[in-house]
């Protein structure tokens, strides 16, 4: 995260707007085998980083957002 906000942004400044970060996590949690506190504070940290996490979800496919799709679609599909 920390890579794509700071340094890419700052090589490539244009992008910056362009840019959104999505989680996919087949299980109920992050890191399930960890204790739920651990789990939870990441989950936390990474929501006010601005990280779209979807808990219970697969990947089925990932489009070009380009290709004439709604604005508010972020090209990957999940369920």
């Amino acid at each position: 995260h920390d890579f794509v906000r700071e340094d890419c942004t700052r090589w490539f400044p244009d992008l910056k707007e362009h840019i959104k970060i999505t989680l996919v996590e087949a299980g109920p949690a992050l890191l399930g085998g960890f204790e739920k506190s651990l789990s939870k504070y990441v989950l936390s940290d990474l929501k006010k980083r601005n990280v779209d996490i979807r808990l219970g979800a697969q990947v089925t496919a990932v489009e070009d957002i380009d290709s004439g799709n709604d604005d508010d679609d972020d090209g990957v599909e999940t369920a």
